[in-house]
């Protein structure tokens, strides 16, 4: 997949006050997440819950972040 390709996912994503580097980081967890086969559409917005970076999806779904450990719950 080209990374351009890559950036359209994110494009219309909203930041709602997470620092740039954490959200950057959750990017690409959400990147490797896609690849694998997990796809819930578009990303719409970021945002912190429970302490750790959130991305909702287009379908509703919202994936929590742990950037630290390197995974998503």
């Amino acid at each position: 997949m080209k990374k351009q390709d890559e950036s359209k996912w994110f494009r219309r994503m909203q930041n709602r006050n997470v620092h740039q580097d954490i959200a950057q980081a959750a990017i690409k967890l959400a990147t490797k997440e896609i690849h694998a086969g997990h796809w819930h559409g578009y990303a719409e917005e970021m945002y912190y819950k429970d302490g750790f970076p959130c991305i909702r999806w287009q379908d509703g779904h919202c994936a929590h972040y742990n950037i630290v450990k390197g995974t998503v719950y």
